[in-house]
């Protein structure tokens, strides 16, 4: 994987643009201005991003699998389900329901009951580095967050973040989706044989 240097600020006369129009802010005695537009940070958000979409557009599909919808009726209903929690809890209801008539469908239960498990933590860094502001050092340009109180790590101001620990959120997510994709391949086999 790639590495970012995130030290490195476009050119001097776009930084200098940037920093005479940027606003501002100040915590403990630094102050912090917008990242640039083609700074290297944002292709890594961009990536978390998309690969959280991946999970999700997984289990939309594992959802109107088991609905036995048309994946455009499907979407009609998935589209309104906010995040992974809620799409897990809608197949794992979904499997409950399939194992009362076909025992086969029992095993995938425990499976994407682990699965939403193993989301919680991703999930987590994957919302503090998409919806907490980005802000550079003015005088370092080195890119941090503003934190707001987050309640599984409360701390408040701008903090320093390490691209590894955004990348090991991309490698998190990008399991998470190839785990569901083979989850819904297995249950698309076994929802289309022919009943006895």
């Amino acid at each position: 994987m790639p590495k970012y240097d995130f030290s490195t600020v476009v050119s001097s006369t776009t930084a200098t643009t940037i920093l005479k129009t940027a606003t501002f802010e100040s915590w403990v005695g630094r102050e912090y201005v917008s990242p640039p537009e083609d700074h290297g940070i944002y292709q890594l958000i961009g990536r978390v991003t998309a690969e959280w979409a991946r999970l999700e557009h997984a289990l939309d599909r594992i959802i109107w699998t088991l609905a036995g919808l048309l994946y455009q009726e499907g979407g009609c209903i998935t589209s309104q389900l906010m995040g992974a929690t809620s799409r897990y809890r809608v197949i794992i209801a979904q499997l409950s329901l399939r194992a009362t008539h076909d025992a086969a469908f029992t095993t995938f239960v425990e499976r994407v009951d682990k699965l939403m498990r193993q989301s919680y933590d991703p999930q987590e860094e994957r919302n503090r580095i998409i919806h907490d502001t980005w802000y550079l050092d003015a005088e370092k340009k080195t890119p941090g967050q503003f934190r707001s109180w987050p309640h599984k790590d409360p701390q408040f101001g701008v903090h320093q973040v390490d691209s590894e620990k955004i990348e090991k959120t991309i490698e998190a997510a990008t399991n998470l989706a190839l785990a569901a994709e083979n989850i819904l391949q297995q249950i698309t086999l076994l929802a289309q044989r022919p009943k006895a």
